[in-house]
């Protein structure tokens, strides 16, 4: 399916084709689960699952778990 995404800040949109969706309990399995590159981490970066808890309460992944959304950009 297409969606499309918006940044509040910057007003920008990009339009991406869902490829796949992935439900996992927390951060920790999806960090497991994909390699870090996949996650916007260059490859001689660290990737620690904890830094996503700077966008997403501890609360809220313990309530939900966690969506991983598999795209490719679709902007034209």
């Amino acid at each position: 399916s297409i969606r499309r995404f918006k940044n509040k800040k910057s007003h920008k949109t990009v339009i991406v084709k869902v490829k796949k969706i992935n439900l996992f309990k927390s951060f920790e399995e999806v960090y497991s689960f994909y390699d870090k590159t996949k996650l916007g981490y260059e490859e001689n970066e660290y990737a620690n699952p904890i830094d996503m808890l700077f966008y997403h309460s501890q609360y809220d992944v313990n309530q939900y778990g966690v969506i991983a959304i598999e795209f490719t950009i679709n902007n034209k």
